[in-house]
């Protein structure tokens, strides 16, 4: 608990030493958005669309063995980069 509380105190005296101009600009490098973050959660987001584009609704297959086949199939594909 001491070593945070030494890295606490520490920030508070780098705080507290900074200039307005400094907060400033480190409020402005603080407030742009996360580009890797941003990429991440896009690549994400493109994979289940695409996955959610290509999968098909249970009613449609005649059996549910051969839904779950086709589901998986298209998992694996959606996954390899395949569709």
């Amino acid at each position: 608990m001491s070593q945070a509380t030494d890295i606490d105190s520490e920030f508070a005296e780098l705080i507290a030493s900074l200039t307005a101009k400094q907060i400033a600009a480190l409020k402005v490098i603080m407030s742009k958005p996360r580009r890797m973050r941003d990429r991440t959660r896009a690549k994400r987001m493109a994979t289940n669309k695409l996955y959610f584009s290509s999968a098909p609704a249970p009613y449609v297959c005649d059996s549910f063995k051969v839904y779950v086949a086709h589901s998986d199939a298209i998992r694996e594909q959606v996954l390899g980069g395949g569709v």
